[in-house]
């Protein structure tokens, strides 16, 4: 980062936290249950991207049997960190999708 720092610019880097990586398969049913929900409440395919975020959590809760989802409920442009956050249609949507994946699992 120093070397390619712009001439009068400082760079401080520092590890704040860490927690470990994890691949969450696609294949099993809960996944697929979401997949299906997702499908019926937004009425577009689920596209699986492997994208990153600050979970630490995510990884001991993806021990053998164990199977965590996360959900991208919002359009890449709705400005996940501002201040207001998502709009309350796809909070609505979220809701209605979480219900459709309970009743799916439930099946």
């Amino acid at each position: 980062m120093e070397k390619i720092a712009p001439a009068g610019v400082d760079v401080d880097v520092r590890l704040i936290h860490s927690g470990d990586p994890s691949l969450i398969r696609v294949d099993n049913p809960y996944i697929k249950a979401a997949t299906s929900a997702l499908h019926e409440v937004w009425g577009k395919d689920t596209v699986f991207i492997r994208s990153g975020g600050s979970i630490p959590i995510v990884a001991t809760s993806t021990a053998p049997g164990r199977t965590q989802r996360h959900d991208g409920l919002r359009p890449a442009d709705d400005n996940i960190h501002a201040p207001t956050r998502s709009s309350f249609e796809n909070f609505e949507l979220g809701i209605v999708s979480l219900i459709r994946f309970l009743e799916e699992v439930g099946r």
